[in-house]
């Protein structure tokens, strides 16, 4: 399980702009969902979520390390 799994995103559909909440996820785990508002099925781009939640969890680590180094310069 990863870090964001569990945080939501809302999807707005690009027919009728009706958004859908998912988690990270669910997102990642499939490739198309269909709007709620219009039933058009929307193309997920999962490699590039993927890439997203990658680049942000390399962010995080590094910002933790970064002030644990901090309280180490004391």
């Amino acid at each position: 399980m990863n870090l964001f799994d569990n945080a939501e995103l809302a999807i707005p559909c690009p027919q009728c702009g009706h958004e859908a909440e998912k988690t990270i996820g669910w997102l990642k785990s499939h490739e198309q969902m269909t709007s709620p508002g219009c039933g058009s099925v929307i193309a997920l781009d999962s490699a590039e979520l993927k890439k997203g939640i990658e680049a942000a969890e390399k962010s995080l680590r590094d910002f933790g390390r970064n002030l644990s180094r901090l309280g180490k310069c004391r």
